[in-house]
């Protein structure tokens, strides 16, 4: 049980689990946001219940459409490298979906979403394997 424990603090395992932690905060943060802003009307579009069933289909699509590619491109390349490209695309992300939520651009923001979205799928067989 100990050796559990100091795996956790390991400097190989440390980024990884932090990195992890981090991209499920980000998207579900980003989700959560978005979803509140249509419900309380800062953000209104056209029918703001549809809105928020897209904003959910925006971040969970990707895994239907690119899961297959990206556990092809986690087999042929380097892991560690795949995961910093993948972290760097999160960072602009993440920054441009903050910029969506800002200025109320309802478009952008379920954009923004499946960018996300995409980026967690292309992350996801790098993380179990």
């Amino acid at each position: 049980m100990s050796k559990q424990i100091e795996l956790l603090g390991a400097r190989r395992f440390l980024p990884l689990l932090l990195s992890q932690t981090l991209g499920a905060f980000n998207d579900n943060l980003f989700k959560s946001a978005f979803i509140m802003l249509i419900t309380y009307g800062a953000a209104a579009g056209p029918d703001p219940g549809a809105v928020a069933a897209l904003a959910g289909g925006a971040l969970i699509a990707p895994f239907f459409l690119f899961s297959a590619t990206a556990g092809q491109l986690a087999d042929r390349f380097e892991r560690s490298r795949l995961l910093q490209i993948l972290k760097g695309t999160e960072i602009v992300a993440v920054f441009g979906a903050g910029a969506a939520l800002l200025t109320d651009n309802l478009m952008l923001s379920l954009v923004m979403l499946f960018v996300l979205g995409t980026q967690a799928a292309f992350t996801s067989p790098i993380k179990y394997s």
